[in-house]
């Protein structure tokens, strides 16, 4: 399915994103990882061929506390190795920015531990953890500030005002 969406082309971004430890994994160990690093610049490479002026950004995903924080025994390790690798990801990919998604999430653990970003399974973002991450998304695409009446989405509003300033915080 994704080969057959990407030859239609015709796209201005591109978000590549591995599996949710890829990076965090390709940052504690990056020459043992390197087949994760050819894939996203391959993908990249394939997006490109059929969009050329596409925008690349690579996502730092959001580290987590399953499975031992997803293997790197704290959160703290997570996102240091995530950021990392998301970096030498985006440098394969050439002219990619990087979305520090994980940097937001790891605003909102520290100041408002009382929003759950998780869902569940301690692992996927929830509902609002969806919606930090589209607005820091939303933000690297435009590159400014909300407007006076940004939407919600089902997100209570203090709630949501409080995930746009993170992410703006974050971006901006």
């Amino acid at each position: 399915t994704t080969n057959d969406l990407v030859a239609e082309g015709g796209f201005d971004y591109v978000f590549l994103q591995d599996q949710s430890r890829a990076a965090a994994h390709v940052g504690k160990d990056p020459k043992g990882k390197d087949q994760l690093v050819r894939n996203i610049a391959a993908m990249a490479a394939k997006v490109r061929t059929v969009s050329p002026e596409c925008k690349a950004v690579v996502e730092c995903t959001w580290a987590y506390e399953k499975e031992d924080c997803g293997s790197f025994g704290s959160l703290k390790a997570f996102d240091k190795y995530g950021r990392k690798g998301a970096r030498l990801m985006a440098k394969a990919v050439g002219n990619a920015q990087v979305s520090p998604i994980a940097k937001a999430f790891e605003i909102v653990r520290r100041e408002r531990p009382d929003i759950n970003l998780y869902h569940t399974d301690k692992h996927h973002q929830s509902m609002l953890g969806s919606y930090l991450k589209s607005c820091v998304n939303y933000l690297l695409i435009f590159g400014e500030p909300f407007g006076d009446s940004p939407a919600d989405c089902l997100v209570d509003p203090e709630t949501a005002a409080y995930l746009r300033s993170v992410a703006e915080r974050t971006v901006l």
